[in-house]
């Protein structure tokens, strides 16, 4: 039993590691959402990875609930985006004119994008749910979640306001 638990541990670290490499090379938001769900669902198996443990199940039931609040704000801001510019392609974005990605449905857009990022990198005002997943999961996942997740979000960051930023 413990060798298909360390089994199933490391093909989940993998996911995640294959979901974070492919959001910090997305170039179009359908993608960049797929990517981050599979980043987001296999963190929350690996936060509740000990199942007798209550405060690891605490813990993971707190970063679903959160992680869905994240996705949906997500999810909103990139139909904001898509319904002001008709594409969901970095590279079609960066080439829109100027009176699409200066139109109030657009910043709106980008605006719930970023939250919806911010939420996942536990980024100021949005880091509550942090202290409470980070003590009830298992300690790799803990480093992993702090320290993975947020380099590959940043990274998909730097990415994608630099393209879409004047």
């Amino acid at each position: 039993d413990r060798e298909r638990s360390e089994t199933e541990y490391s093909a989940l670290t993998l996911f995640a590691l294959t979901g974070m490499m492919f959001a910090a090379s997305a170039n179009d938001f359908s993608l960049l959402f797929l990517a981050l769900e599979l980043v987001t669902i296999t963190f929350y198996v690996l936060t509740s990875y000990h199942r007798r443990q209550p405060v690891s199940l605490e813990a993971g039931a707190k970063y679903l609930i959160l992680g869905a609040l994240s996705s949906a704000f997500l999810v909103y801001g990139i139909a904001l985006v898509y319904g002001a510019s008709g594409t969901l392609s970095l590279p079609r974005l960066a080439a829109a004119p100027a009176d699409v990605l200066r139109g109030p449905l657009f910043e709106t857009g980008l605006l719930l994008v970023f939250a919806g990022l911010a939420f996942k990198l536990a980024a100021v005002p949005f880091q509550v749910w942090a202290p409470d997943v980070y003590q009830g999961a298992p300690t790799p996942t803990t480093a992993f979640l702090a320290i993975g997740s947020k380099a590959a979000g940043i990274a998909l960051l730097v990415r994608w306001l630099m393209a879409l930023l004047p």
